[in-house]
């Protein structure tokens, strides 16, 4: 019996130094992690193309939706039609519309004071500088690890919404590891792979240096 509870024991230290390796490893961060705060920068919403419609980067108009130009009535439904509009064209809203924070949140919006409303709170969640250099090529895979009770889950995301949505939801107890290599795509449409955190921080900081 003394063999026995002695045998269960080391395997139960085994089990919680394994546990630490994983802690412990260069390329385990956390939720207030620095690559935390990166990752969430390139992934979130880019709402900036409408900005001569809403005035404002941190939300943008869900399409389709119509705006008086010059006193007529048009629907817009693409990005490309909005760069049609010159600055010189009279432009009003025709509500209700919908937007879409930089987060992926949306909301219903009635009236323009319903409007200002919205971009206030919007811009006192918006703590983020958008990374635009970079794109990532999906599937990105994470392995996410709940330092509390030693259990993990792995996630392969498939777009900008899921990536964003996984790192927003991190708590405090989760730490998490990128399952490497990963590649990026440049704003010059160049594919970089990428092996470790470090090198991920340091090829978007360096990078977006020189990116207009």
């Amino acid at each position: 019996m003394n063999k026995l509870y002695l045998i269960l024991l080391l395997v139960l230290a085994s089990c919680y130094d394994d546990d630490s390796v994983v802690d412990q490893s260069d390329d385990t961060a956390h939720r207030t992690s620095e690559m935390t705060t990166m990752i969430k920068a390139m992934t979130m919403h880019d709402a900036a193309f409408d900005d001569h419609i809403d005035n404002t980067s941190c939300l943008s108009l869900v399409f389709p939706y119509q705006l008086h130009v010059n006193s007529d009535p048009i629907t817009i439904n693409t990005i490309q039609e909005l760069e049609n509009l010159s600055d010189d064209d009279e432009i009003e809203l025709i509500y209700p519309i919908e937007v879409i924070f930089f987060d992926y949140q949306k909301h219903q919006v009635s009236t323009p004071d319903d409007l200002d409303t919205v971009k206030n709170i919007c811009d006192q969640k918006f703590e983020l500088d958008p990374i635009n250099c970079f794109d990532f090529e999906f599937p990105v895979t994470v392995k996410r690890i709940n330092e509390i009770n030693g259990n993990f889950d792995t996630s392969h995301l498939e777009s900008d919404l899921e990536v964003f949505t996984f790192f927003d939801n991190l708590h405090d107890a989760h730490a998490y590891e990128i399952d490497y290599p990963i590649n990026v795509i440049n704003h010059q449409s160049d594919t970089l792979s990428i092996n470790s955190n470090e090198e991920f921080k340091t090829t978007i900081d360096q990078s977006s240096l020189n990116c207009q």
